[in-house]
C-alpha cells in the first residue's frame, strides 16, 4: 500500500515537472517579438538589444515584409 501512495506522489510530482516546463517563457521568441513591436511601430531599434540577433531578426524581418508590401513585390513563399 505504501508503494502506490508513492508511486502516486511520483507521477504527480512527474506531472508538475512537465508542466512548468511547458510553462517556461523563451527569452529569444521575447526578444523576436520585441523587435517585431519595434518595427511595426516605426522606432529606432533599441541600443541595448540591438546585439540580440533574434531582436534584430524579428526587426528585419518586419521591415523586409512592409517594404514589400509597399512596393507591391509578390513574393513566392508567405510570412
Amino acid at each position: 500500500m505504501f508503494d502506490y501512495y508513492l508511486s502516486v506522489a511520483q507521477d504527480r510530482k512527474e506531472l508538475q515537472d512537465i508542466d512548468e516546463w511547458e510553462n517556461q517563457r523563451d527569452p529569444n521568441a521575447d526578444a523576436y517579438s520585441a523587435g517585431e513591436f519595434d518595427s511595426i511601430i516605426g522606432a529606432e531599434p533599441d541600443p541595448q538589444l540591438l546585439t540580440n540577433k533574434f531582436y534584430w531578426s524579428g526587426y528585419q524581418s518586419r521591415q523586409y515584409q512592409y517594404y514589400c508590401e509597399k512596393y507591391g513585390i509578390k513574393l513566392n513563399e508567405e510570412f
